[in-house]
């Protein structure tokens, strides 16, 4: 990718562009995934290792994990049950597997 064309080429990624249900789960089958979200939004355990998700909050939002918590750092002892977006914050989040499970890690 060159400077002279990379908004280009970012509008013509893959990519998903999940929209949630109010008070509903979003499901991340496939990477990667940009999650916009006005209210606060409960985001589905991933089913695999890899997955990248960015969440886009509008308004401000909480986003919890449907089951388990969330890593919040590079070291794996650091958990947290939610992470609070101000207006027009992002977050990105990766899947990794902790033990027989995957949950998502926070990379920024």
């Amino acid at each position: 990718m060159s400077g002279h064309n990379v908004l280009q080429e970012v509008l013509d990624a893959e990519h998903t562009l999940i929209s949630p249900a109010l008070n509903g789960t979003a499901s991340v089958d496939r990477s990667p995934a940009l999650l916009v979200s006005e209210v606060n939004c409960k985001i589905a355990v991933p089913q695999r290792a890899g997955i990248r998700l960015s969440v886009f909050s509008a308004a401000g939002c909480d986003i919890t994990a449907e089951s388990g918590n969330f890593y919040t750092s590079n070291t794996a002892s650091t958990e947290a049950t939610s992470i609070t977006l101000g207006a027009h914050d992002v977050v990105d989040l990766i899947s990794v597997a902790k033990g027989s499970v995957f949950q998502f890690k926070r990379v920024n």
